[in-house]
This record gives C-alpha cells, sequence and structure tokens, in this order.
C-alpha cells in the first residue's frame, strides 16, 4: 500500500495498491513497504470511452420533460413566422406579447403568479421552491405536499375551468420571454417552477403507474421544460460577420455524446538500478586518466518601451478662484484695433518703387485699458502654469542577457601499485512509478474543431516582438476576393492592384491603359491640311471620330462658281462630307477604320468652304499585345517576389519562436499550447453570442455594452468553470512536408532535429485542430443550452434550464446517469519504468543477470 500526504505534517491519506508480485519471480532484496510520497500523484494520460445514446421511455419522456407546447394563438403565430426564418417577426411578436399595452395578446402575459386566480396564485414563492426540493419516499406523500400546496385536492385543481387557459398563459409567457432572450432569471425561475408543480399535479393524478420508485417520484420534481420544437431554436441571424466588424474565428463547437472519463494516475515509488551504461577498465599497472569538457551558451536580447502621458490644467483667477473659458483672460494682441494716421505713399521716378510715411496706434479702449488687459493676460498664463497638472511615465526597459553553462569532468584512475584489475560497472538509475486507472464517471464530452490554432499566439507575439507576420495565402490559392493565379497570363487590370496590396509588393507599375485617344485638328484658317495621329505602342485603331464645322469661303470674281466639296482622308478610308445636305456643325464616324502601328496620316480636301476638323481616333491595347504581356510578367514577377519575402518574414518569425521555445521545458510547452488552444476554444463559443439583435431583430452596428458585460463577467467565467479544461485532448492536422520537398522552411528542419517526437512545431504549423474537452456535470444543460440555441445564455437556476428537442436523448441520457451507483472501482496498479540520465556506480563488478534480478516492472 502507498500513504500519500501533501506535506510531512499533514495526515497521510490512505491509497491501497495491492501490488502482487509473480510467484516465479524472487522478490527484490530491498521492498518498499509502506512509503510515504509527499508529493500530488500526477496525471499522465487519460482514456475516453463513449457510451451510446438511447431513446428515452415513454415513462421516462413523461416524468423527466415537461412540455410547454400549445396550441394557442400566440405559439401558433411563432411557428409560422419560424417556418418563413422570419426572426425579426418573431421576436416582433414576443415583444407585442409582453408588453403592457398589447395588441394582439392584451393581459395574456403573466408578470406576477401571484396576480392569477385561486389556487394558481399559490404556486410562487418559498412554497413552492420547498416542494421542488422535496425527496419524497411514496407517492402517498407526494400527493399530500402538493394538495397541502394548492389548497384544495389535485383532482378538482385540474378539472377547475381556468386551469387550462392559466397553463397556457404560463407556457405562452415562458416562450415569450425565451424568445426575447432577456437576461431577468427570476421570472423564468418562477414560471418554470409553476409549470413544473402542475406538471407533477398532472402526473400523481393521470398517471401514478410510472412514479414506482424514490427516484420516479424525485424526477417530476426536477424535470426540465422542454421547448417547443417548431419555435425554438431561433432562425440564425443573417450576418455571418461581427456587427463591429471583427473576423470571427473559424471552427465549430458540438456535443459529441457522453463518455466514461479514466484517468492514469502515477506516483514516484522508488528508484532501481536499470540497464548496463557502460563498464571502466583499468588494468593492473596502468593509469588512466578521462576529462570532459561541456559548454553551453544562450543570448536572450528584450527591449520593451512604455510612455504614457496625462496632462490636466485647471485655470484660476489672480485670487486662486477657478474660472470659466468664457471668465477666462484673453490675449490683448487678438483684441487690438489698430488706427492709421497721416499715411502718405510717394512713388519712384521709375514707377516700380513706392515709399509709404505715417504712422498707427494699436488701442483697446485707451491706452491705460491696454496695460490692464495686457498685466491680466500675464497673470492668466502664470496661474494657468502653475496650475497644470502633468504626469509623464516613461518605461524604457532593454535587456540583454548571456548565459553560459560550462562543466568540467575529470576522472582519474591510478592502478599502478595494484595487484588486480579495476572493473566499474557503470547503470542507469529508473524512476518506478506506480500507476493506476481511475473511473471518474461519465461527462458530457464536446468537440471542439477550429482552424490555425497558433494564429492568436503568433499574432501576440509578433506585436510583442515589434513584428507583424502573418502566414501569407499563396497567389495560386486565393481566396473570396481574389482568384488564384498560377501564371503572369493570370495578372489582370483588375486583380493587379489587390495582389500588390496582399503582399506588400513593391515595384508593382500599373498597367498599360485599356485605351488611349490620338487626335488632331486641320483647318484651313491657319492653313493645316494633313497631321500624322501617333498611334501608342501595342496598340490597334479601334474607331475613328470626325467632327466638322465650316462657312462657305467668298465667291470668285471672275469664273464660275464653285461647288462646295470637304473630303477628311485617315490612313486608307475617306469620309466624304456634303456641305449642301450634311449637318453643320456635325460628325460622323467612320465605318471602316485602317490598321496601324505607329502612325495614321490625316488629311483634308475642300473646295468652296473654310473648315475646322477635329480626329479623334480611338486606340485599344489588346491582352495579346507585346506591351501588356511584358506588363504581366514584370507584375507576376514582383508579386512572386513580393509573396516569397512575406513567406520568409514568416518562417523567420516562427524560427524565433521555435528556438525559444526548444530550450524550454516539455511543460512549458504544453502550457502555451494548452492556454492557446483554450483561449480560441472560448472566443468561438462566444462568436455566436456576440451576434445578438435589438428588438426589432436587426443585428446591433456593434455589440452593446450589456453584451461585453455578459461576455467578460457571465460567459467567460462560465466556460472556464464548467469545462474540463486539464482534461482536455487534442489533436493537430497540418500541412505537412516531405524531406525531400524544397519548400520546406528551414526551422522546421532545426526543431526536428532537436527533438524528433512531436513538439511544439506541430502546435505552430498546425492548420486545425481538433478538442475533445468533458463538461461539468452540474453545468452540463446550461452549455447544451447555449450550443442548441445559437448562443443564447441561461440566467436562471441551473436545474431550470430549458432543453430543445434535439438534445433531449442527452437529457436523457444525463438523468440516466445520476441514478447509475458507480459500479466500476479503479484498476489494480501496476509499475512503470521510466529511464533518467543519471548514472550509479555498481558496488561490485557483475554483471546484469535477469534471471537473478526481479524483472522490470516488479518490486
Amino acid at each position: 500500500m502507498l500513504h500519500y500526504a501533501h506535506l510531512p505534517n499533514e495526515n497521510a491519506e490512505l491509497a491501497h495498491f495491492p501490488i502482487v508480485s509473480p510467484s516465479p519471480v524472487p522478490a527484490a532484496a530491498h521492498t518498499p513497504g509502506n512509503a510515504v510520497i509527499f508529493a500530488r500523484p500526477r496525471e499522465f494520460a487519460m482514456f475516453v470511452y463513449p457510451r451510446g445514446l438511447q431513446p428515452p421511455s415513454a415513462a421516462q419522456s413523461a416524468r423527466r420533460f415537461n412540455g410547454t407546447e400549445n396550441s394557442g394563438a400566440f405559439q401558433s403565430k411563432l411557428g409560422s413566422l419560424h417556418a418563413g426564418s422570419d426572426r425579426a417577426g418573431m421576436l416582433t411578436e414576443a415583444q407585442d406579447f409582453v408588453s403592457p399595452d398589447s395588441k394582439n395578446y392584451p393581459g395574456q402575459y403573466v408578470r406576477r403568479i401571484s396576480a392569477l386566480k385561486a389556487p394558481m396564485n399559490r404556486l410562487a414563492g418559498p412554497p413552492v421552491q420547498a416542494l421542488l426540493a422535496l425527496r419524497p419516499a411514496s407517492l402517498d406523500g407526494l400527493r399530500a405536499a402538493v394538495t397541502a400546496l394548492l389548497g384544495e385536492p389535485i383532482d378538482e385543481f385540474l378539472k377547475s375551468a381556468d386551469y387550462p387557459g392559466q397553463l397556457a398563459q404560463l407556457q405562452d409567457s415562458l416562450t415569450a420571454l425565451l424568445v426575447l432572450g432577456v437576461r431577468d432569471g427570476d421570472r423564468e425561475n418562477a414560471l418554470i417552477q409553476a409549470l413544473l408543480v402542475c406538471h407533477a399535479a398532472e402526473l400523481i393524478e393521470n398517471a401514478p403507474a410510472i412514479l414506482d420508485t424514490p427516484e420516479a417520484l424525485r424526477e417530476p420534481l426536477q424535470a426540465s421544460p422542454l421547448l417547443s420544437a417548431v419555435i425554438f431554436p431561433l432562425p440564425p441571424v443573417k450576418p455571418a460577420t461581427r456587427g463591429d466588424g471583427a473576423a470571427a474565428v473559424r471552427g465549430y463547437v458540438k456535443p459529441l455524446g457522453f463518455a466514461d472519463l479514466n484517468v492514469v494516475k502515477q506516483r514516484l515509488v522508488r528508484y532501481r538500478l536499470g540497464d548496463l551504461a557502460y563498464v571502466e577498465n583499468v588494468m593492473r599497472g596502468e593509469s588512466k586518466e578521462r576529462a570532459e569538457h561541456h559548454r553551453q551558451q544562450v543570448e536572450t536580447d528584450d527591449y520593451d518601451a512604455i510612455n504614457q502621458t496625462d496632462g490636466e490644467t485647471h485655470e484660476q483667477d489672480y485670487n486662486g478662484r477657478a474660472t470659466t473659458a468664457e471668465q477666462a483672460a484673453a490675449n490683448p494682441l487678438n483684441d487690438l484695433k489698430r488706427e492709421f494716421d497721416s499715411l502718405k505713399k510717394d512713388y519712384g521716378s521709375d514707377g516700380l518703387s513706392v515709399t509709404v510715411t505715417g504712422g498707427w496706434t494699436d488701442t483697446l479702449d485707451g491706452p491705460q485699458t491696454l496695460d490692464n488687459q495686457a498685466a491680466a493676460y500675464a497673470r492668466s498664463l502664470l496661474d494657468r502654469a502653475a496650475a497644470r497638472v502633468a504626469r509623464r511615465v516613461g518605461s524604457e526597459r532593454s535587456r540583454r542577457s548571456l548565459e553560459e553553462f560550462s562543466e568540467h569532468n575529470i576522472r582519474r584512475f591510478h592502478n599502478e601499485e595494484g595487484v588486480n584489475h579495476v572493473i566499474g560497472v557503470y547503470r542507469w538509475i529508473d524512476e518506478v512509478h506506480a500507476a493506476h486507472l481511475e473511473h471518474r464517471g461519465s461527462r458530457l464530452v464536446l468537440e471542439c474543431v477550429m482552424a490555425s490554432p497558433a494564429a492568436d499566439y503568433v499574432r501576440r507575439n509578433n506585436v510583442l516582438h515589434g513584428v507583424n507576420v502573418t502566414a501569407p495565402i499563396p497567389p495560386w490559392i486565393g481566396d473570396k476576393k481574389i482568384a488564384p493565379i498560377h501564371s503572369a497570363a493570370d495578372m489582370t487590370r483588375d486583380n493587379y492592384a489587390a495582389l500588390a496590396a496582399r503582399y506588400a509588393a513593391a515595384g508593382v507599375e500599373p498597367p498599360p491603359p485599356q485605351s488611349q485617344v490620338a487626335s488632331a485638328a486641320l483647318s484651313s484658317d491657319p492653313p493645316r491640311a494633313s497631321a500624322q495621329l501617333e498611334v501608342p505602342p501595342g496598340y490597334v485603331v479601334a474607331s475613328a471620330l470626325v467632327s466638322y464645322g465650316w462657312t462657305a469661303s467668298p465667291a470668285p470674281a471672275q469664273g464660275a462658281a464653285v461647288t462646295p466639296a470637304l473630303d477628311v482622308l485617315v490612313g486608307g478610308a475617306a469620309l466624304k462630307i456634303d456641305p449642301t445636305q450634311d449637318p453643320n456643325p456635325g460628325a460622323k464616324a467612320l465605318s471602316s477604320v485602317p490598321p496601324a502601328d505607329a502612325a495614321l496620316p490625316a488629311a483634308v480636301i475642300s473646295a468652296g468652304v473654310n473648315y475646322r476638323v477635329n480626329l479623334a481616333v480611338t486606340c485599344t491595347c489588346p491582352d495579346d499585345a507585346a506591351v501588356f504581356q511584358r506588363w504581366q510578367m514584370t507584375a507576376y514577377d514582383a508579386v512572386m517576389s513580393a509573396y516569397a519575402a512575406r513567406k520568409r518574414e514568416y518562417y523567420a518569425a516562427m524560427e524565433r519562436y521555435a528556438e525559444h521555445f526548444a530550450r524550454q521545458a516539455a511543460v512549458r510547452r504544453r502550457e502555451v499550447e494548452y492556454g492557446a488552444l483554450q483561449k480560441t476554444a472560448i472566443q468561438i463559443l462566444i462568436g455566436d453570442f456576440l451576434l445578438q439583435e435589438d428588438s426589432a431583430g436587426k443585428p446591433q452596428g456593434a455589440p452593446p455594452a450589456w453584451c461585453e458585460d455578459v461576455v467578460n463577467f457571465n460567459l467567460i467565467p462560465f466556460f472556464r468553470r464548467a469545462l474540463e479544461w486539464v482534461e482536455m485532448t487534442y489533436t493537430f492536422y497540418g500541412d505537412y512536408f516531405a524531406s525531400d520537398d524544397a519548400s520546406r522552411p528551414a526551422w522546421l528542419t532545426m526543431i526536428q532535429a532537436k527533438d524528433e517526437r512531436p513538439g511544439f512545431h506541430e502546435f505552430l504549423q498546425a492548420a486545425a485542430a481538433r478538442l475533445l474537452v468533458a463538461v461539468q456535470p452540474d453545468e452540463a444543460l446550461q452549455m447544451l443550452f447555449y450550443l442548441a440555441s445559437g448562443g443564447r445564455f441561461w440566467f436562471g437556476e441551473a436545474v431550470l434550464t430549458p432543453v430543445h428537442a434535439a438534445d433531449v436523448w442527452l437529457v436523457n441520457a444525463l438523468k440516466s446517469l445520476a441514478h447509475e451507483p458507480r459500479t466500476e472501482p479503479d484498476s489494480p496498479p501496476w509499475e512503470v519504468d521510466v529511464a533518467t540520465s543519471h548514472l550509479m556506480l555498481q558496488d561490485d563488478a557483475r554483471l546484469p543477470d535477469y534471471q537473478e534480478e526481479p524483472a522490470a516492472g516488479t518490486p
């Protein structure tokens, strides 16, 4: 047996370990007997065996669940709104039900149970709580207690004409409060307690056969309110992101089922000699010396700087009284009145210089007023400076530590004068632990799956070290906003800016414009009848527009009259304008545009008119143009180079973290993992709660103040208390690199070379994590309600927590486990040998003979 105690002066706690040695193996030379171990037992493993869920029987459903559904107008209306996923309409309907000036349901909401007609008004207060806390031993005892509370026989109470309507009022009132999600747990508790009394009375009168055991008699008094499946859970909130713009944590939490929780505990019992380490031989007449030198240097640089300045200014008058802003002295220079006297301007002979002579005077109401005002302002400045309370706190810490560990070991063996050989047998020292399997009952197990479990930890360390590094998304993967790119051909005018911003790419030039316009103006006065339109390299002519106007030229003095004519030539195309028919001014487009690579000639031929012609040629840059393809390759190279740089920065940050934690113990690394996983899981849990709505069902622009209070003072403490984080198990799923993969980061190689066992690098590189965490039995109902309702927290008593229809099997299993006695004892103990790095010189030179010594794992 083993005696266990925390401290030597405490009473030892006796734990029985019937360790029985196998009969064929002789006992060790030294047995520990009854040892006192002054240490807390260590839990180094946990095993969870899932249980199968069974549907509740008819009797169990009747005893353990109290229905709140009815066919009244209010719940029927809520059901129809739920079928249309009208969450806002359900909230509006429930708000109207509980309103004192209800339009559709006047007088239906039960504000105080004591206001109902007798005997229903007796189902409130301490008498009801005392009844629900009873543990009746017989049906007659339960009947007598309910009858005493009602003040009349149960059958008369149930047959009362007012009973159906009052029961529906209680059910509808509870349903309305649950739809609104009010934070008044006392009103909900009172309604549920009254419904439980009615439920117990109905079972006593209508189904006494199922109340045949003390446990069965107790169950109606602890029945869980069963919510209507056509109303609850409410339709989900439409927005998928938080109202304040914060990105929701990717992942989910859901109940996995019940499992038997078994924990392996171990205690250190003793030490024993283990395997052979090495043998030292010194022959007769020989001397031997062995020297070992170990040196290790660890250098750490940390720099922290904090600057904070707080200031407050109090203005006082000259006598020390506080003054307001209106009473404070004003700067006299701001109120000066400037008067000029005898100003005279004289201009020089060159006409460029000017001389002003005269004078001016600055006054308020006179010289005396100016002096008084200046003195008052000076006093105000002095008082303000003296009354200013300023505090500046500066903290700048630069720490550089260099730790050097040096170890020198020298062994000398002198056997010059010896008559025999000297032989030293060194053996490893093993720790012998007594381990046993402890059964801790059954627990509700939650499954939590999260993406990038180390993301928050990496982000906080980036801020701590003054960097902002996150794992870059590869360009060939893309996301919802940016399509993936696989080559330079995927670079477009639409995605290049987003890609450059994502990777902070420098030197990404904008693409060639989609189109450019080459223009020229031709006219008869001044004469310019031809021009060259320059086409940008790589562009092609897409269209041409000619705008024109003319006036008739004077008729010649002699000869026949000239017929007006105006023709425009653009490259190989011609446009004829008829001055006698076409509008003046006007515009025409060329029906066919000739191709051109560099320059496009244009000319005008006219007769009998004075003209003005403007040419506008639109040139476009196709995607197969050489200039655009060169831009694509340049932009693609810049984006890929920026992605490689961001990836190197990320891996460099990971290398710093890996190097830092490689020097720490595995316990510390596990603490970091546990803390990060717990925080991320809680963020996922509270994510749905932060999607709160106002009374109209519209999501808030930002979580209201009361929402943050609930998170800080209710939700986070509840999740930390309700979940058994110490016994959490988790598995990492990451993107692993092959040993010959060229993209394998150097920090992974470094960390795995130091420790090939699963280590901290798995946490850093994990793409996802899966957690299994048990729920405390007393908090299981509240946890199920929170998960099923999409983030609604139950503010009432835990035992009165309503149950959704989808959780009936789980809650029934929870209630069944409460009645099951613990039948599985703790397993018999066994011994575990744990190798250490310590050596011990054996007393003699005999080599270990495991046929003579006790086998490993036996005392």
